[in-house]
């Protein structure tokens, strides 16, 4: 629909340069040939452009997203305080996180602890006082956040909780995810905002009992090269993985389940199947 449009748009433009031209002179083909490859030339510089400003839009919306985070956080912080305040039993239990996998891709805290170290031993040591060993700084920073956005990905599935969805763009939504591990259930790092697909909200709309997903996704770390960037801000937002990179990672959705805990009898050790049932190809007994 969109080629057929600019097609007709083309023809337009097309037809109105023709009177004109051949009040002048008559033009010759080679001539309207040329003038046909300017025009098209001129509509794929627009597509280009308008495609550039949405991708701004969308990038400014999910940085809104998560400065909304940042100080919905700071309020809940501030309040916990405000109440504990004159408290004289004890202070509220602070809340417990699951210990952070070492799988790099096992969630977005792993992935940070990962980007920060290698970036540690890629960049330490290398001076940047003089403008000449700052742009050689600035080139390897780059080549760093290219290389590692195209090596370190890998498919997985998260244990989630998703609420807080809006609309972001035209195809697409935010949505605040947090992971939980599958053993005691306690969330692993702070909750986080992601792009949420079109595709996957009708599921997502009919819910789940147990209030948690299975999200399979291709993550995939993608550093940000910032040249202002050189220290820690108050909120530390976007996280700072080291001198001139920010945090960022992406996340390419493949498949989304409703997560249900497993009954007792299915979770014990060495629980075997009942007589007569048989175990599919994927399925193997425990050992």
């Amino acid at each position: 629909m969109r080629e057929q449009t600019l097609h007709r748009l083309m023809l337009i433009l097309l037809v109105s340069l023709i009177p004109s031209a051949t009040h002048a002179r008559a033009q010759t083909p080679s001539e309207l040939m040329e003038e046909n490859r300017a025009l098209r030339d001129e509509l794929e510089r627009t597509r280009s452009r308008v495609a550039a400003l949405e991708a701004d839009v969308d990038r400014l919306l999910a940085e809104r997203r998560g400065l909304e985070g940042a100080l919905a956080r700071a309020e809940n912080l501030i309040s916990s305080i405000r109440r504990s305040v004159g408290a004289t039993d004890l202070p509220p239990a602070p809340q417990r996180y699951a210990q952070v996998p070492d799988d790099p891709l096992a969630s977005p805290a792993s992935l940070l602890r990962e980007l920060q170290s290698r970036y540690h031993v890629e960049m330490l040591g290398i001076p940047r006082e003089t403008e000449a060993e700052r742009e050689d700084f600035i080139r390897r920073v780059q080549l760093w956040c290219r290389l590692t956005n195209e090596n370190l990905r890998g498919r997985r599935t998260w244990l989630v909780t998703l609420d807080d969805i809006a609309p972001m763009g035209r195809d697409a939504f935010v949505v605040r995810m947090e992971l939980h591990d599958h053993e005691a259930g306690l969330p692993i790092g702070e909750p986080f905002d992601v792009q949420f697909p079109k595709r996957f909200m009708d599921q997502f709309e009919r819910g789940t009992k147990s209030g948690k997903w299975e999200v399979t996704s291709i993550v995939i770390a993608k550093p940000v090269f910032n040249e202002s960037r050189l220290s820690r801000g108050v909120f530390e937002y976007p996280t700072m993985i080291g001198p001139m990179v920010e945090f960022d990672f992406e996340l390419n959705w493949q498949g989304l389940r409703a997560w249900a805990p497993k009954p007792e009898a299915e979770a014990e050790e060495g629980a075997q199947p009942e007589a007569g049932e048989e175990l599919s190809d994927s399925e193997e007994p425990n050992a």
